[in-house]
């Protein structure tokens, strides 16, 4: 027999890299006796075999080629193997290309950053939009720094990658410059000037700089004094009304815009005031209105009311009939205005609401409308009617005549400065008769205040019986409480209708009787929408078994285990009431108490939440979260506690004495800043249902910043940084208390800064603290709630814009809200609530 050999491996033919797309073959021949059976392994993986000689063969060798191989030769006597690395070489390929902001302006720095693949490791290159290098360095990532110091280190900045191979590759980042925006455009009409107030109207301005317009500021002067100032933050609005001005007066307006970095020079104008013989307060007019000569007393009754409220703008009162005949129906009327109008004004207005057929159910010839210079006599082409049309074509002429007694009447209380304002523009339409109105049952009371579930009939567009909610005042309500009262339903009348913000249904300002109290000549019944469901805070609080019965006995029971869905829906429709009032220039304390929801959302709260601030003493009250007796700080009128409460604040520091029923208390509260006290008066138990915030909310009619009224209430744990610190309130500040309902929403009633005593909050929000994100919420929805809690109010989005944020994110509740991780127990420490 002949000797064995064990095998023995030559050198296998290969080189040390390839390039992507070479056809490659690399063999592997091995010696020995008997002769070795030879074989290429990868991952241990058999990919060839053969006696002495085994290939490797890659027709279109790839990158998914490269890595380790091993050949190994095996016979009788023993076996080798040797290992190998293939090298595969292809062109670069930048993976991305970013900068830390897309937009910025000049004096920022900016971060790019390029990735990139490819072997061998690419030179990443970055060029400025000059087309100057400005960086390079050969590795697969660069990063740089880039200051932006003047307009043209704005545009497109690209990364270049190459290794030698064809072909390189390149991104670009388009790095987009903030400048000033353009000026707006002032369209004030003539219609827009009166004379003691004008309205300044403008468009956004053509060029934004670059940024969204986020919101104006609007100055007016007379000469060089600023009457007034105003910022505007909702950019939705592009008009405001200066009042108190000067007659026949010059003053000059200005309009800034501006964007998220800059504000653009000013729109300038020059608007004169009118004077006060420049128009009329007693307009005639005539108008032939397409209608059966049958109907002409109903007609003559209802037109000329629907012609006022259609040029309620330039001030119309009230407009009553002078005479009618047939033809279809001609109607002479005259119109009373609060103050010299322009004649021209209202008939191109009536006209265009006449061809726009905004008259309701009267059609009207546009062309009949006409200014008429004295009420005209009936002429002989009067129709022939009845005998008893006579009968009450002379009521009709009582009745005029001593409504225009009461209409002067009501002008000569205002002159001489009567508690009261006039007889508002929209009173008359607002008006319900006193007997059209059944009281059922009181559902909430406080001091001087209370509201009735109740039955009303006739009430417009609604001739059926309606359930709705009264509110009123007690026998003892004093002077200031009636006025508030007042104030407040002037303010429903200005809103128009809207889904989520509950609806003013009437009002009872004539003589009659108030629940037994004989109120003579000054009754007053809001009338609006009946709230069968209570609260949002305890509709949410019952979902989850909780006892608060801080409305008396809704008549309608929350479901339980309410669904991300419905929290999502509560949280966007809340926002979108509320961009609602805060583009009418309304400022609430508290939104989540009193916003409606959709009618189709069969397990929520449908369409009766509340209207915000004015409904909100649809509570009754006894106890507080304490179980303390309170007899006057809840519902109604506060006005007596918060005045002693205000006492205090001016001697802070002196002992001060805490209604609880028929006891007292002594309080102590102390020297220290305004915050420090607000924190200490959250925490006092005497007043702590002060913090129950629909006890709180109060309405202000101003777009100006609101400084602290010494009459108001304020709840610490949802009021904003700067109004708890300041006292001063914005619609920004809202939107700050906005965020707090969030986080009760999303932990289905949980109560703010849990376990945190609240004399801490104002210290701890001025170093930076904010509650954490709830575990089962994903971060998407906190960091919406964190933009609403930050420090600067201009940085907080607009109630425009957390609408669409959240509608746009609704249909992704259920990874948004993961309520499989909602952990009761961590939101579980409630104290039952009862009132």
């Amino acid at each position: 027999m002949g000797s064995k050999e064990k095998p023995k491996i030559d050198n296998p033919s290969v080189g040390i890299s390839y390039n992507e797309g070479l056809s490659v073959n690399i063999t592997c021949t091995a010696r020995g006796k008997p002769a070795p059976n030879v074989k290429w392994l990868r991952k241990g993986a058999m990919l060839s075999s053969a006696t002495k000689t085994a290939s490797l063969t890659f027709a279109n060798i790839s990158r998914s080629d490269d890595g380790n191989y091993t050949c190994e030769a095996c016979n009788s006597e023993g076996c080798e193997d040797i290992h190998i690395v293939l090298v595969i070489n292809y062109p670069p390929k930048i993976q991305n290309a970013t900068a830390s902001s897309l937009t910025s302006w000049i004096g920022q720095t900016v971060t790019l950053k390029c990735q990139s693949d490819g072997v061998p490791t690419p030179t990443l290159a970055w060029y400025k939009p000059d087309g100057n290098e400005i960086f390079r360095v050969t590795n697969k990532e660069s990063t740089i720094q880039v200051l932006l110091k003047d307009s043209g280190d704005f545009g497109d900045y690209k990364c270049a990658a190459s290794n030698g191979l064809v072909p390189p590759d390149d991104k670009i980042v388009k790095m987009n410059q903030i400048k000033k925006p353009s000026q707006a455009s002032i369209i004030s009409t003539e219609r827009d000037i009166r004379v003691s107030s004008l309205t300044v109207r403008w468009t956004a301005p053509a060029d934004d700089g670059g940024s969204l317009i986020t919101a104006y500021r609007v100055i007016i002067l007379k000469g060089d004094t600023e009457k007034g100032s105003v910022n505007i933050t909702d950019p939705v609005s592009t008009s405001y009304t200066f009042g108190n001005l000067d007659r026949y007066t010059n003053y000059t307006v200005k309009v800034f815009a501006r964007n998220f970095v800059f504000e653009g020079d000013a729109a300038v104008r020059t608007l004169k005031t009118k004077s006060e013989v420049s128009g009329n307060r007693e307009v005639y007019l005539t108008a032939t209105i397409n209608e059966n000569c049958g109907r002409r007393l109903f007609v003559a009754a209802k037109f000329p009311n629907v012609a006022c409220e259609l040029v309620v703008n330039y001030g119309c009162i009230a407009a009553l009939t002078v005479n009618s005949r047939c033809g279809s129906v001609i109607v002479n009327f005259i119109m009373y205005f609060n103050e010299s109008v322009a004649i021209s004004a209202v008939l191109t207005s009536l006209k265009n609401a006449a061809e726009q057929n905004k008259f309701g159910v009267f059609s009207v010839n546009s062309a009949s409308i006409k200014q008429v210079s004295l009420p005209t006599v009936p002429g002989p082409e009067e129709c022939n009617c009845p005998c008893n049309d006579v009968l009450l074509k002379a009521i009709i002429g009582v009745l005029t005549f001593i409504i225009f007694l009461l209409i002067i009447y009501i002008v000569w209380q205002h002159r001489k400065g009567a508690d009261y304002a006039p007889l508002n523009p929209l009173t008359i339409s607002w008006e319900v008769p006193r007997d059209h109105v059944n009281i059922e049952k009181v559902i909430g009371k406080g001091a001087f205040g209370q509201v009735a579930k109740g039955i009303a009939i006739g009430l417009r567009g609604r001739p059926e019986a309606t359930p709705i909610a009264i509110k009123m005042l007690k026998c003892n309500a004093a002077e200031s409480d009636k006025r508030d009262l007042m104030k407040e339903l002037e303010a429903m009348k200005q809103l128009d209708p809207h889904p989520h913000v509950i609806k003013l249904l009437g009002c009872v300002t004539q003589s009659g009787k108030l629940l037994g109290c004989v109120t003579g000549s000054e009754p007053l019944l809001v009338l609006i929408e009946y709230v069968p469901f209570g609260d949002l805070l305890g509709y949410l609080r019952k979902s989850r078994g909780l006892n608060d019965t801080y409305y008396k006995d809704p008549d309608i029971k929350p479901q339980t285990n309410l669904t991300s869905q419905q929290l999502m829906k509560f949280a966007w429709q809340i926002a979108d009431g509320m961009s609602y009032l805060s583009s009418k220039s309304v400022i609430v304390f508290d939104p989540k108490d009193n916003v409606q929801f959709d009618h189709d959302m069969k397990k929520s709260l449908k369409r009766s939440g509340a209207f915000l601030c004015l409904v909100d003493l649809l509570t009754s009250s006894s106890t507080d979260e304490s179980g303390v007796k309170l007899d006057s700080a809840a519902g109604g009128n506060t006005e007596g506690v918060a005045k002693r409460v205000w006492e205090w604040v001016d001697e802070f520091g002196v002992g001060a004495e805490s209604a609880t029923g028929s006891d007292t208390e002594s309080v102590s509260t102390g020297n220290g800043t305004m915050g420090e006290f607000l924190e200490y008066f959250d925490n006092n138990k005497g007043f702590k249902s002060f913090l129950r915030q629909p006890y709180l909310c109060q309405l202000f009619q101003t777009v100006n910043d609101v400084t602290f009224n010494p009459e108001g209430r304020l709840p610490v744990k949802w009021t904003a940084y700067e109004a708890l610190l300041y006292g001063t309130y914005t619609t920004k500040s809202d939107v700050w208390s906005y965020g707090v309902v969030l986080y009760e929403i999303f932990t289905i009633g949980g109560s703010p800064y849990p376990r945190i005593d609240g004399r801490k909050i104002a210290n701890l929000l001025h170093q930076g603290y904010r509650m954490p994100r709830p575990q089962h919420l994903d971060d998407k929805l906190y960091q919406i709630m964190m933009r609403c809690w930050q420090n600067d109010p201009d940085a907080r989005p607009t109630f425009v814009t957390l609408k669409n944020q959240l509608k746009d994110i609704e249909t992704l509740h259920k990874r948004l809200i993961n309520m499989e991780m909602y952990d009761k127990s961590l939101y579980a420490n409630l104290k039952d609530l009862t009132v």
